[in-house]
């Protein structure tokens, strides 16, 4: 699913950056036919000494521009890079539970138990949910509260209570919380899409 997120945004990319290279194209080369016409002009109507300053205004717009267009990319990248973060925490943490069954320490699964608490702190809890709130809107943040929800529960309810009913019914909440978090786990690449987004920064959700 990671290659598949990857993916989705490099296509994104190439197809973003198809359409922003041929605007470029078209508007460079305007800003320099306008400043041989103003070249062109200066020179009909005698004035020699203006031609320095045209040129030297049209390189300056130009290195300017590349200027912007280096930061806005700088921007848009760190932004993907702290979300793939977060994204790649949340995914460690459902596949690893998917996969236990469960959150009860033992000392067959203590590391793997451990990986998948830190990835939890790492995303929807401890300082992954402050990170969270910066980075993503509502559906994400009501996505972890809900996952926060399931990982707290299995967390405090790791061991079946005694009688008949309470144990059916603290075995039926627990399938529940584990068929969330799997399904959490295969939604997630199309949940973080549009927060992937490689193409303009004002398309990317923030």
């Amino acid at each position: 699913m990671n290659v598949y997120l990857r993916s989705l945004a490099l296509v994104e990319r190439k197809r973003e950056g198809k359409k922003v290279k041929g605007a470029e194209q078209f508007w460079i080369g305007a800003v320099i036919l306008v400043l041989i016409g103003l070249c062109i002009a200066a020179v009909h109507t005698g004035h020699w000494d203006t031609v320095p300053a045209i040129v030297l205004g049209g390189v300056t717009c130009i290195i300017s521009y590349a200027a912007y267009r280096f930061s806005r990319e700088k921007v848009r990248l760190d932004l993907f890079e702290k979300r793939w973060a977060i994204y790649e925490k949340t995914l460690d943490f459902c596949s690893l539970v998917e996969r236990e069954g469960t959150l009860k320490r033992t000392t067959e699964n203590a590391e793997i138990i451990q990986k998948a608490t830190e990835a939890a702190h790492a995303s929807f809890r401890g300082i992954g949910w402050h990170q969270t709130r910066a980075l993503f809107g509502p559906d994400i943040h009501r996505l972890f509260d809900e996952l926060n929800r399931e990982y707290t529960w299995l967390l405090s309810h790791s061991r079946p209570p005694a009688g008949e009913k309470a144990r059916l019914d603290w075995a039926n909440r627990e399938h529940d919380a584990l068929i969330f978090i799997g399904k959490a786990a295969r939604d997630l690449p199309e949940a973080f899409r549009p927060y992937m987004y490689f193409g303009d920064i004002k398309s990317m959700k923030n």
